[in-house]
């Protein structure tokens, strides 16, 4: 396999984080030509990850060490997380993957960036028998631009949701803000980062969290026609199944302990 390219271009699917971009990686990774990668790589759009390395923002040695974090960690309610999964838990595959980044980085950074995720969604593709892969770090958007240099082709889906819900959530998340004030100034930074960025790629999808539910057959019909996919019985049977206003929790923070402070600042936010 070529490093720059895959069999069909890689869906990248991104938000503000507690948007609904697991629900929608798990929706197209439903259909049966794609593959969802059941973890965030986190390392190819991450700030301090390839894009932060390859701008010079991040040291190289501290991007090798980051990544050993990426490879394997625990979160704090004991979860296991980390990207070892697509390897099947063989390491020395994917030291053999970074050392090649590394002898390459001080010739071609970009390339040696573009042929490191080459590698491991071609590992991805390998082990899943699919000839696409659609991948669900949040952060994808915030970076698509630098994606779409490492992969011209792939495709870039941005999830919007209703900023009071994400707030609302990510107060609740161990890795978030606790509070609605830097909740919702984290919310409003994030998501004006990834209009910019799907502004400058100017042919991705956006597609609100809301209208997965409330419009749902539309909202399936335009992500279908973006990504170039043909609907299938099993994509519509996780849709039926999953994809529902009992489990879509729209308006969950009109139960939160800071609603009326969460609603003002959305709308300020919004108006600013």
């Amino acid at each position: 396999m070529s490093a720059a390219t895959t069999a069909y271009p890689p869906i990248f699917v991104g938000g503000t984080g507690r948007s609904g971009t697991t629900i929608l990686g798990h929706l197209i990774g439903a259909h049966p030509q794609v593959y969802c990668i059941p973890v965030e790589l986190k390392f190819h759009s991450a700030a301090v990850g390839l894009p932060g390395v390859v701008r010079g923002d991040v040291e190289l040695p501290a991007f090798l060490e980051r990544m050993d974090y990426w490879w394997f960690h625990t979160l704090r309610n004991g979860a296991e997380r980390g990207i070892r999964g697509v390897w099947q838990s063989k390491r020395e595959e994917f030291d053999r993957m970074l050392e090649s980044f590394e002898a390459g980085f001080g010739r071609d950074r970009e390339q040696a960036a573009r042929t490191l995720l080459a590698e491991t969604l071609a590992t991805a593709l390998r082990r899943s028998g699919k000839p696409q892969l659609v991948e669900q770090t949040p952060t994808n958007v915030e970076e698509a631009v630098f994606l779409r240099r490492l992969y011209p082709e792939c495709k870039v889906v941005h999830i919007r949701r209703d900023g009071r819900d994400v707030a609302a959530s990510v107060t609740e998340q161990p890795w978030g803000p606790d509070d609605a004030e830097r909740a919702v100034r984290s919310w409003a930074e994030r998501l004006a980062a990834c209009e910019e960025q799907m502004r400058e790629i100017g042919d991705g999808l956006t597609i609100d969290f809301e209208s997965l539910f409330t419009e749902r057959e539309e909202t399936y019909e335009r992500l279908l026609s973006y990504l170039e996919l043909e609907d299938a019985p099993e994509i519509r049977a996780y849709l039926e199944r999953e994809v529902n206003l009992e489990r879509a929790n729209i308006g969950r923070w009109k139960q939160h302990a800071e609603a009326e402070e969460i609603d003002r600042l959305v709308s300020a936010a919004r108006s600013s």
